[in-house]
Formats: structure tokens, C-alpha cells, sequence
């Protein structure tokens, strides 16, 4: 049987395969992206990726219900559309005490397959909220500090968050207001 830091590195690798972490990074770093050298835009996607992956694979982890028998989590398809070279998926992934949490990803299909560029838990989109809030220490300092920053983040240890209660708290560990100042 897998212990729970093998399961977590599994699930990061699994996460990895399948979102757009360059397309994102751009995304969320919105304006800024483009005052960035193609070096320093490389050096973000992949500090923003470890930033992602470890946020995600960590509050899947802190909200799931996982079955010890199974080895996984419980999680429910309701619909799917596909518009031309774009998807929407939603599902649901079922939470320690019976609720089920409702998760979009918005797919791509870029170089013969789909992708993810943005995921939404509880309707709060992880793209959006990370511009927002990039945007908001970069003006406040400076973009060297922002990449020092979610660096820090990353090279952390484990942050297993408070149990979810709402919705902002549901998707706090991944979208969080990260303690920057």
C-alpha cells in the first residue's frame, strides 16, 4: 500500500501531465507577463507550477474523503461541454463528512490534447485569483519579490489547512491570500 507522500507525488505527477502550467502562469500574471524576458517568463511557469501543483495535490488531500480500502477519493462526473478546441468539465469530489465539492476545469486542446487551463472550486476561479492577488504584491513591491515569494511557498512545509468551511475557505489553500506581507 501506498503511504500518504508517495499518494501526494502520484497525484502531483498525475496533475502535471494534464494542466497547462505556461498558460496559466501568463494568465495570472496578466500584464506583467509580457514585461518579462523569455527567460524570466521560463524561470516563473516553473516556479508558478511547483506553486500550483503542491497547492492543489495538498488541499485535495485536506478535503477529500479517502477511502483506505480504494486508495482514492470519490469523484463524481456531472457534464461536460466541448465548443470547437474548448471543454468544460464539471465534477464533483466528495469531502471528509458526506459533502460533495463542485470542480470546473476549462480545457484546450492544444497539440493534439486537452489541457487545463483554469479550474474552479465553488465557482472561484484559481487563475483569477491568483492575478488578482500577483498583481497586488507586485504593485506593493516588486516582481523579484513575488517570485521570492511563491519560492518560499513552495520550499515550505507541508500546509495542511484549516477543514473547509465555505466556499473561500473550500478553495483558500489553493487561492490563498498568500501571507505575503
Amino acid at each position: 500500500e501506498q503511504r500518504p507522500l508517495e499518494r501526494l507525488v502520484a497525484i502531483r505527477g498525475l496533475f502535471s501531465r494534464v494542466f497547462d502550467f505556461r498558460d496559466a502562469a501568463e494568465r495570472s500574471l496578466g500584464r506583467q507577463w509580457q514585461a518579462r524576458t523569455a527567460a524570466e517568463q521560463q524561470e516563473f511557469t516553473r516556479a508558478f507550477a511547483d506553486f500550483v501543483q503542491r497547492g492543489f495535490v495538498y488541499w485535495l488531500a485536506s478535503v477529500a474523503e479517502v477511502d483506505g480500502r480504494a486508495g482514492g477519493a470519490t469523484v463524481q462526473f456531472v457534464s461536460e461541454s466541448v465548443d470547437r478546441d474548448t471543454a468544460t468539465v464539471q465534477v464533483a469530489i466528495l469531502a471528509r463528512g458526506g459533502r460533495m465539492i463542485p470542480l470546473t476545469h476549462h480545457l484546450i486542446y492544444r497539440n493534439r490534447r486537452w489541457v487545463v487551463r483554469d479550474v474552479n472550486i465553488e465557482g472561484i476561479s484559481l487563475v483569477s485569483s491568483y492575478r488578482s492577488q500577483f498583481d497586488r504584491i507586485i504593485r506593493g513591491s516588486s516582481y523579484p519579490q513575488l517570485l521570492q515569494l511563491i519560492r518560499a511557498r513552495v520550499a515550505s512545509e507541508y500546509p495542511f489547512p484549516e477543514p473547509p468551511g465555505k466556499a473561500e475557505a473550500v478553495a483558500a489553500p489553493l487561492i490563498r491570500e498568500i501571507p505575503f506581507e
